[in-house]
Parts: C-alpha cells; sequence; structure tokens
C-alpha cells in the first residue's frame, strides 16, 4: 500500500538533522510494510528538507507547488 507523508512547516526552517531524526521516529512503523511517498509543496524550508529526505532515502516526491502566481493571494 502508498503511503503519502506530507512535511510541511514555516520557510525559514533549516536544520535537516533534528527533522530527519523527527521524520525517521513517526515513519517508522508505517514504512514497514508501505510504500513511503513524500508530497512537497515546492517552498524552501521545511518542504526542501522533506524533499531532501526522500531523495536520501530512495522514496518518491509528489509536488504540489502553490498557485499564487496564476490565482494571487486567493490561492
Amino acid at each position: 500500500m502508498i503511503k503519502r507523508v506530507i512535511i510541511a512547516g514555516c520557510r525559514d526552517y533549516n536544520n535537516y538533522i533534528e527533522a530527519r531524526k523527527y521524520i525517521d521516529f513517526c515513519i517508522s512503523e508505517i514504512r514497514k510494510t508501505n510504500e513511503i511517498v513524500i508530497v512537497s509543496g515546492g517552498a524552501c524550508g521545511a518542504d526542501a528538507i522533506g524533499e531532501r529526505y526522500a531523495f536520501d532515502n530512495g522514496f518518491k516526491v509528489e509536488k504540489y507547488p502553490d498557485k499564487k502566481k496564476k490565482y494571487g493571494k486567493a490561492a
């Protein structure tokens, strides 16, 4: 089964080591029996850390960037 995991937070967060430990803890059980896909908004900060984590661990990434350019602040 595929489980999608969203790694999100503020755009100025950049402590990869701390985040990696917490993500490992959070997904330790579900990764044993499921395929993990990391979901990202493509922003800097926590989203970028999620993408790096996925790359480092061989997980797929699904990107859903914001639509601010198309829809403005309403996005």
